[in-house]
């Protein structure tokens, strides 16, 4: 745990972070607030699903073509949809405190209820619901009819459940709306909490002070919309690094690449199976724009082609001596499976920074030494068959 709490804490102390995708952002329905609002979700077809926290849930099918249909508007505020593999529509009605289903026949039914402001849902590998209560700060499963439910964990940091994720391995993600923390829970046999673990969390905005709109599950990561800040963030399951994935930070709608476009309040997202596009609805009183980002995960954008490195190279971290944070950079020339790592000087493992799938381009890590006491520490970039470490010195 804290580890994660560390990298969060590098994240603020981060003035220039690097994106390490390239995409571009398309701006594919406008203004229009009848239908574009709040969470979204996608079917195996690619139609998107789209909540407006009132009474109607939409079905768009996918682009060009983008015909909006009318699916229910038997709701008082809906909030999530999810998609079962049989094509059945679940849908959280919050203020009725209840779930709902939509068949590919049409039945529109109550599904579940007595779940307090039911907000997220997730369905896990098996087609297993889970719901998250928003004003309980619960996760429930619920039976495959719907009749009864059951507790998965309950408090423990998990506060404003607003949305749900199981990522391939059955790994249950939850994320808070108002602080913007993400827990990552590990499920037994019974479908209860075997432990429940910090990840990362997303910063707060000033206005308004919220953090996550909502978030979705791809690839090994968690992205998350940030509805205060303008932003989407992602979240490495593995070390829970983050970074702005999307968004300039300016409350405006622009198309463009990653690093240039931007958002006024992004709030539901929601992937494709093929995992390479995104939707994004932008929730301000101004906007009600459906966003699509087509982008490739993981390659960081240098510039030009001619600006790519021609070498791997593990660079001093700078400032060096420091106090309490330090950046590492380091280049590949190469797409190669990185590690970077932290050893006291007897060699003993203090954390990872970074484990996971990398391209040619340049990298910065923030690494705070907060919790740390004076004396010289090790770093080692692992790339493939290559290694280098570099020592550095802390000095409070």
């Amino acid at each position: 745990m804290l580890r994660h709490i560390l990298l969060f804490v590098c994240f603020l102390l981060t003035s220039n972070i690097l994106l390490s995708q390239t995409g571009t952002v398309t701006t594919i329905i406008s203004g229009e607030s009848s239908y574009i609002r709040d969470a979204l979700s996608v079917d195996k077809e690619g139609n998107i699903y789209s909540s407006i926290y009132g009474n109607n849930l939409h079905k768009i099918s996918p682009p060009p073509e983008l015909e909006v249909t009318l699916l229910s508007s038997n709701f008082a505020n809906n909030v999530c949809s999810e998609v079962d593999s049989k094509g059945n529509v679940y849908v959280s009605d919050f203020s009725r405190n209840l779930i709902r289903v939509i068949t590919p026949e049409g039945e529109d039914r109550i599904f579940a209820s007595n779940i307090t402001t039911s907000a997220g849902i997730a369905f896990d590998k098996d087609d297993n619901l889970f719901v998250a209560s928003f004003g309980t700060n619960t996760i429930y499963k619920i039976s495959n009819e719907g009749s009864s439910k059951q507790v998965v964990t309950s408090g423990g940091g998990i506060s404003n459940p607003v949305d749900l994720d199981f990522d391939e391995n059955g790994i249950l993600y939850s994320s808070n709306f108002n602080n913007g923390r993400i827990f990552k829970i590990t499920l037994d046999d019974s479908f209860n909490a075997a432990s429940v673990e910090f990840l990362a969390q997303v910063p707060q905005g000033a206005n308004p002070n919220w953090a996550i709109g909502y978030s979705a599950y791809n690839r090994g990561y968690i992205y998350a919309t940030g509805i205060g800040t303008d932003r989407i963030y992602r979240v490495s399951t593995d070390t829970g690094e983050l970074e702005v994935f999307a968004g300039n930070g300016q409350r405006t709608t622009v198309d463009g690449d990653l690093q240039n476009c931007s958002f006024v309040r992004p709030n539901g997202i929601a992937f494709t199976q093929s995992g390479d596009t995104c939707y994004v609805s932008e929730g301000g009183t101004t906007a009600n724009n459906l966003r699509m980002i087509v982008f490739s995960e993981d390659v960081t954008d240098v510039g030009s082609v001619d600006e790519l490195p021609t070498k791997i190279k593990l660079n001093q971290n700078y400032p060096n001596p420091f106090n309490p944070s330090t950046v590492i950079s380091y280049q590949l020339s190469d797409a190669s499976d990185v590690k970077l790592k932290i050893y006291d000087i007897l060699g003993k493992e203090i954390k990872t920074l970074v484990n996971g799938r990398k391209y040619p381009g340049k990298y910065e890590v923030t690494f705070d030494a907060s919790n740390l006491s004076n004396g010289v520490y090790i770093y080692e970039l692992i790339a493939g068959e290559y290694s280098f470490r570099k020592k550095m010195t802390l000095i409070k």
